[in-house]
């Protein structure tokens, strides 16, 4: 090349610096851009350049030198950047060579047709290298460490660029990257994609923390205070209407069917009792018919909750369809606000002309249920409580799904008890009746397992360990009560080991054992849930609230200091 040697391309287009990078011979391409420094952006046939084949060859030594000799940054005719064929082909050590170069920045902001944004291919293809991204994006006080003065500088333009269309080269990008601003567009990748250890990395978690700062605790907080509203005076309305409607019906329907059902002539002594529960009732009904004002007030304020909850999911399933369907949180919600809107309406329907005082009590007993409960997944949100609650539920998740497997060793059980001992007997033995004392009573053989549903009840109830062997099976065994004793016996042991030890210790094994992994699942949940909030809120908000949002591009947190950890920098 001293002397003159000429510099062609080959019949693809190339020059000697395309074959040079593409083998990854660094000092190679040092030597022909010595020579001849219009060889560094020449493109072949596919609109390849030199640091497009060093890219998908892999060759991290070339691209780097070529970035250091200002190489352009530009798209083939597949519309391909660099980076866009390291992460196709997942090429990590020129990803790596990229990021840790100083022109990362330039890099990282241009736009992507393949990706729309290159962080989000990193995020989905190479994890580690967004990882080293990140890591650039943090900045440390150079002081000592323990001074008050030491802070932690964080970008976040990374992932939140404030105009990446005016970077765009060229018209077709500029249009593949228009959707760029969808709110939290990364984060969201990382949430699809699974990628914790991205999104609790600082950089990440500062954005988010300065989210919540902004909006999303005000937004959320005021959800949360007026579902609390709902949900204290749901809770008056059932404690004051059990002491003020439920105890007292409850009383008259037991004087009622015992008027009607109840023979004197065959226990005349306990009509003094009956007509004496008789007054006393009517003494309680009269103190109990004492309703507070508020009641109704309060009655009314559910009821406008409830129905306006229904409409707001109403909504909500029409703008999201199938999505809306695949939450769970969302049947609980309607269940909760059906039967609270069927408790309260029955306040207003003294005469009973829809439904009864029991069909309206037992809609009230799911209601203040359900109100705690969807109260508890509130709560999911904040912090460190919030993991406890993911936590539960997916303990809750895996329990419910081994017991629909072992649900059918209970049935088996409580059926075969069904068979054995549906009631005692009195036995054959002479000697039994002779016992001094002895009273007659049948209703003392009923069993649990006399009928199908209180069998597997009690079935369940013994592999939580409440057998009572002796007053069920030990003295009726004694007396000679038992139907079957023998086989009742072979049974019970089979009770015993399958359902009190087996059953129960794999149970424990399966909760225990899953405690890692439902850990590290719930703060990815946990998280999810917080970037899902902050995107329906940045949808939702107006353009001029979210440009005082989202105006911040750095922050900077102070350790050592008690108050004030952040302050705007940017």
């Amino acid at each position: 090349m001293a002397k003159g040697a000429l510099i062609h391309r080959d019949f693809s287009g190339r020059t000697p610096l395309h074959l040079a990078a593409r083998h990854d011979y660094q000092e190679a391409a040092q030597i022909l851009l010595a020579h001849y420094k219009h060889l560094r952006d020449t493109f072949d046939r596919d609109g390849n350049t030199a640091l497009h084949l060093a890219a998908a060859n892999n060759a991290s030594k070339a691209v780097k030198y070529l970035l250091d000799a200002k190489a352009v940054l530009s798209m083939n005719q597949l519309q391909q950047t660099a980076l866009d064929i390291a992460i196709q082909h997942k090429h990590s050590q020129t990803a790596n060579a990229m990021i840790q170069h100083d022109r990362w920045r330039e890099i990282l902001q241009r736009p992507s047709v393949l990706y729309r944004r290159p962080i989000l291919g990193l995020i989905e293809h190479l994890p580690e290298t967004m990882m080293g991204a990140l890591d650039r994006c943090v900045v440390k006080a150079p002081c000592d460490t323990m001074s008050k003065d030491f802070y932690i500088h964080f970008d976040f333009r990374l992932l939140e660029p404030p105009n990446l269309l005016s970077n765009a080269i060229d018209e077709t990008a500029a249009l593949q990257s228009a959707d760029v601003h969808e709110p939290l567009l990364a984060l969201n990748a990382m949430v699809q994609h699974g990628r914790c250890e991205l999104l609790q990395h600082p950089v990440c978690s500062s954005l988010l923390n300065k989210k919540w700062a902004s909006y999303g605790i005000y937004s959320h907080g005021i959800q949360v205070v007026i579902y609390a509203i709902y949900l204290s005076l749901l809770t008056y309305l059932v404690c004051g209407g059990v002491r003020t409607a439920l105890v007292p019906t409850l009383k008259m329907q037991t004087i009622d069917n015992i008027k009607t059902h109840y023979d004197p002539e065959f226990d005349s002594g306990n009509l003094p009792h009956l007509n004496r529960s008789a007054g006393i009732c009517t003494q309680d009904w009269q103190s109990y018919q004492k309703v507070s004002g508020f009641y109704p007030v309060a009655n009314l304020m559910v009821l406008m909750f409830a129905l306006f909850n229904m409409v707001k999911e109403s909504a909500q399933f029409a703008s999201q369809r199938k999505k809306y369907l695949k939450e769970y949180v969302n049947y609980l919600e309607w269940i909760l606000y059906i039967c609270t809107a069927v408790f309260v309406l029955g306040f207003y329907d003294e005469e009973e002309q829809f439904f009864g005082w029991s069909t309206r009590w037992q809609f009230g007993a799911w209601a203040i249920f359900l109100a705690w409960f969807t109260f508890m997944l509130y709560l999911q949100r904040f912090g460190l409580m919030g993991i406890y609650v993911v936590m539960f539920l997916g303990i809750l998740k895996t329990l419910l799904r081994a017991m629909l497997v072992f649900s059918f060793l209970i049935v088996a059980f409580a059926l075969a008890f069904h068979v054995l001992l549906p009631i005692m007997l009195y036995p054959n033995d002479p000697q039994f009746y002779r016992t001094p004392d002895l009273r007659i009573d049948l209703s003392g053989l009923r069993t649990p397992h006399l009928n199908m549903i209180p069998s597997i009840l009690r079935i369940s109830t013994m592999g939580l360990g409440d057998l009572d062997m002796v007053s069920n099976y030990i003295y009726p065994s004694t007396d000679g009560q038992l139907p079957f004793p023998n086989t009742t016996y072979i049974f019970l042991w089979m009770v015993i080991i399958a359902i009190s030890i087996l059953l129960m210790n794999l149970m424990i094994g399966l909760a225990v054992g899953d405690i890692e992994k439902v850990q590290a699942s719930a703060t990815l949940r946990r998280i999810a849930m917080q970037v899902e909030l902050h995107t329906n809120l940045e949808r939702r908000l107006p353009g001029w609230i979210l440009s005082r949002v989202n105006d911040i591009q750095e922050d900077r947190f102070y350790p050592n200091r008690c108050t004030g950890n952040f302050r705007r920098v940017g």
